[in-house]
């Protein structure tokens, strides 16, 4: 199934994109969307084995979080953890930690963005969009997705950042970046500009032209 669930910052409801059928256009560039509508799923860098694809927004919804708590998702993930964070894991994020934050107390940096790689291994399913919707409760001034297309997997995510605005109406007050889009279906009319960026080697959120 492909679909993408997303959450405006202290927002009551959330938008779900699906596709109905097929599988999401692949795309070299971000410059071939120009003129095309849909949910956007890039990496930082595209290539084979991770492709910048746009989910086509053949049914777009509108859901409160609220009411959602208790429906059951069509999409699961992995499950119960079998272990919990190793103390070595712990400590190298600890060290690099420090050592960012030395950097940026010097001035060298204006701003330094820390990430971590974790691979953990689950012994029974979850619940997808128990997890998404989990996640907007605990998380209120965050943009929030749930993301799954064939190609690139399911994705959960969380950003207190805004990236991109309206140029025009009738699009949405705004625009979500890969961490952040909006709550009205991002999805006709008007220009979107401004910068996108992505988490992980995950995607960018909505786009439209």
């Amino acid at each position: 199934m492909t679909f993408a669930c997303y959450r405006m910052p202290y927002a009551d409801e959330f938008v779900r994109v699906e596709q109905k059928d097929g599988e999401p256009l692949r795309f070299s560039s971000p410059l071939d969307l120009e003129g095309r509508e849909g949910f956007v799923v890039a990496p930082f860098v595209v290539a084979d084995d991770s492709p910048l694809l746009l989910i086509r927004p053949d049914i777009v919804t509108r859901h409160q979080v609220d009411e959602a708590i208790g429906m059951k998702s069509e999409q699961t993930v992995g499950g119960r953890r079998k272990r919990q964070r190793s103390r070595e894991e712990r400590a190298a994020y600890h060290n690099s930690f420090n050592l960012f934050h030395d950097e940026l107390q010097k001035g060298r940096f204006r701003k330094i963005v820390l990430a971590r790689r974790s691979v953990e291994t689950f012994d029974e399913d979850v619940d997808a969009k128990r997890l998404f919707l989990r996640a907007c409760k605990s998380y209120p001034r965050m943009f929030v997705a749930l993301v799954s297309t064939p190609q690139s997997g399911t994705w959960l995510m969380a950003t207190p950042e805004v990236l991109v605005k309206e140029a025009s109406p009738p699009t949405p007050p705004q625009l979500g970046r890969g961490d952040a889009p909006s709550c009205e279906p991002p999805l006709v009319g008007g220009k979107a500009t401004g910068r996108r960026r992505n988490v992980g080697n995950g995607w960018r959120g909505p786009y439209s032209t």
